[in-house]
């Protein structure tokens, strides 16, 4: 996979039909695209990306993975394939395999790649003097007078005066055209029989679009610098045992302004071209009193932030060959430690600002203080991280008898994930987050033609009383190859092949919209404030607590989907098209019920979640794939990509509405409502 990006979730775009990626930021370290498996099927928040298992390890960032080191990438959407994952498929699961080493002598390979960066597109906004006319425009069309002259104006025109009368362009003062990235990669791989293994090291770094300034005492220049490295042990203990041993990790530094990438843009946004210049002209530092200040001060004035971050990821596959039991059986366990440590190192100043109300007799500017600062730098450090303990244990049986293929696995995983410095202030954020999961599949083929296949998964959650700490989730499908049969024989010239699939299934969902709440079984008692006593005139206050939530009746939210499947190929196999039709119903979607009228007691504050939420989900996925290989060395390829989901609001845990044109019912998930003005 080779992408002139740093995150791998915003190559991942257009690659796979049903994988939509929206990006929501360009910057370097936050050009993370956030992904979605055949749209959105329910109202929770957290919940709605699909699970991410890098070399079998649920619940693994990606990003942050050199695309170099990716063997394979697979993207899973039916409840059968999801299966094995049990409650933590319901949204789609994507695996990813990092390469392993081949049998020969060693194979080195190096690599260095150059990118240019630009913005996609930027707001093109109206200078100074057009901003003034269209002001006084606005006031005029209601009947008040101007407010600024001609002549103000045609002094900001001129450019006679930047001081007083400045016309800024904020984005040209502020942004670079262009930024570059750098991409560099050293893997070496090879092995025996017994023995095989893969090396990689790898450097990204890519600097960002702001402009710099020379400053002595810190460096906030926009960049990211980040170091890779993987390494996977493939040993051959005996005949019948193998041993997998995987250790990967990077090490990141990310470097900004301390005022914050976003806020800067915001500011630059904010900020009129008609009010401050960028930085008067004897060296101070603008801002209107009580108002915006120059962005380019906070820019390149308000200090830096450097965040330094490291993870490592090890996994530990151990699988024994059993065929002395019975043919076709084998066993596999795999342990995997997963560790991640943050710290953000922030110095930051406010320096003092002025604002030029004219220029003396001599022509200097006069200036008054709008806002005390000092030139110090303040210090500042945070410190996070957490760790991932995830095990699993299972035998699985495949064996073929005449014209019958059968297999079968029985599994068991669960996770163990602990916020080990409580990032968020809550003493629920120290307790372990924790899954477990039993997982049965069973698969028959005949004669090559025809195939069938059944699963369940039995999964367990802490979010729930033990009573409803567990959810049986079945699914089945099955498959017919047509063109292998032989009515279709006089068709094998235009349609090299034809199958058809259909699966049906159960999934579940333990998460919330707020990833924060846990146990909502639970009622929490949380200090009122106080309670008052008494007539007026002779009160008295008490301090106090009060039932902050109450606890709920929760269980599984329950994805209930369907996929047919139609796969054909072209032209002896150059021509590939799939389409793939699907259906999901959600129920028991986790919502606070605010049916509950609030003459019960409850509050919009301490009302109890229950699972009401219903949604429903349809779409088609289309692949169109073309590949011709004329002889080893020259080939052409083209692969097209189209989705298409619509989902509805069947109940979302709110009263009915005012108006019926207010009701959310039947409408998208997370539409936005209210006034449309086109134009503005």
């Amino acid at each position: 996979m080779r992408s002139p990006t740093g995150s791998l979730t915003a190559a991942i775009a257009g690659r796979v039909a049903g994988v939509v990626a929206t990006q929501r930021g360009g910057g370097p370290g936050a050009d993370g695209a956030a992904l979605f498996i055949r749209g959105i099927g329910t109202f929770a928040s957290s919940p709605q990306a699909p699970l991410l298992v890098v070399d079998g390890v649920p619940d693994r960032n990606i990003n942050n993975i050199d695309p170099e080191d990716i063997e394979s990438f697979t993207v899973l959407k039916d409840a059968t394939a999801t299966a094995v994952y049990g409650t933590r498929g319901a949204n789609g699961v994507i695996l990813i395999n990092t390469k392993s080493g081949k049998i020969g002598k060693p194979t080195i390979n190096a690599e260095y790649n150059h990118g240019i960066t630009k913005f996609t597109e930027l707001p093109d906004f109206v200078d100074g003097p057009s901003f003034m006319r269209l002001y006084n425009e606005g006031l005029q069309m209601r009947g008040r007078t101007p407010f600024y002259s001609e002549d103000i104006i045609g002094k900001h025109e001129s450019g006679i005066d930047p001081d007083l009368y400045p016309n800024v362009d904020w984005y040209d003062v502020l942004f670079n055209k262009f930024a570059n990235n750098d991409r560099l990669t050293l893997n070496v791989n090879g092995g025996s029989e017994s023995a095989t293994y893969y090396l990689s090291a790898g450097y990204y770094g890519e600097t960002g679009l702001f402009k710099t300034e020379n400053i002595d005492s810190y460096n906030s220049q926009l960049k990211l610098n980040r170091f890779n490295f993987t390494s996977n042990l493939n040993l051959k203990i005996t005949q019948k045992t193998k041993l997998d041993f995987g250790l990967n990790g990077y090490i990141t530094d990310y470097n900004r302004p301390a005022y914050g990438v976003n806020e800067i843009f915001g500011l630059a946004t904010a900020t009129a071209p008609h009010t401050i210049p960028a930085q008067y002209s004897n060296g101070q530092w603008p801002q209107i009193k009580g108002t915006l200040q120059s962005p380019y001060m906070a820019l390149t004035q308000s200090g830096v932030t450097n965040q330094a971050s490291n993870t490592i990821r090890s996994n530990l596959r151990l699988t024994q060959n059993l065929d002395v039991l019975l043919d076709g059986l084998s066993a596999t366990t795999m342990f995997a430690y997963d560790i991640n440590n943050n710290s953000n190192l922030t110095r930051s100043r406010t320096l003092q600002t002025y604002f030029a109300t004219g220029r003396d007799a001599e022509g200097n500017l006069i200036t008054e203080i709008s806002s005390p600062g000092s030139d110090q730098l303040a210090f500042g450090l945070t410190r996070f991280g957490d760790k991932r303990l995830y095990a699993e244990a299972a035998v699985n049986y495949s064996q073929k008898f005449g014209e019958h293929d059968v297999s079968g696995l029985l599994l068991f995983n669960q996770s163990d994930y602990r916020d080990a410095t409580s990032r968020v202030d809550s003493y629920k954020a120290a307790i372990p987050y924790r899954q477990r999961n039993y997982v049965g599949r069973a698969t028959y083929g005949y004669s090559a033609k025809y195939f069938a296949e059944a699963n369940f998964s039995y999964s367990g959650s802490d979010n729930f009383v033990k009573t409803e700490r567990y959810g049986f989730f079945p699914s089945f499908g099955a498959g017919w190859i047509v063109s292998r049969e032989k009515f279709f024989e006089p068709l094998a010239d235009i349609v090299s092949q034809f199958k058809l699939r259909y699966s049906y299934g159960l999934s579940g969902n333990a998460a919330v919209s707020d990833p924060n709440l846990r146990f909502l079984y639970l009622t929490t008692i949380g200090d009122s404030g106080g309670y008052t006593f008494g007539a007026p005139g002779s009160q008295q206050s008490f301090t106090g607590y009060n039932e902050s939530r109450i606890g709920g009746d929760v269980r599984w939210e329950t994805s209930y989907r369907q996929n047919l499947g139609v796969e054909l190929k072209f032209l002896n196999n150059d021509l590939g098209l799939i389409v793939e039709l699907f259906q999901e119903k959600r129920e028991g979607i986790l919502l606070p019920n605010y049916v509950i009228p609030y003459i019960s007691g409850f509050t919009i504050g301490n009302i109890p979640y229950n699972n009401v939420g219903i949604t429903n989900n349809k779409g088609i996925d289309v692949t169109l794939d073309y590949n011709k290989n004329w002889n080893k060395t020259d080939f052409f390829s083209f692969k097209g990509t189209f989705n298409y989901n619509k989902n509805r609001a069947v109940f979302d845990g709110l009263p009915e509405w005012r108006y019926p044109y207010l009701n959310r019912i039947g409408q998208a998930i997370s539409q936005r409502f209210g006034y449309i003005s086109q134009g503005f």
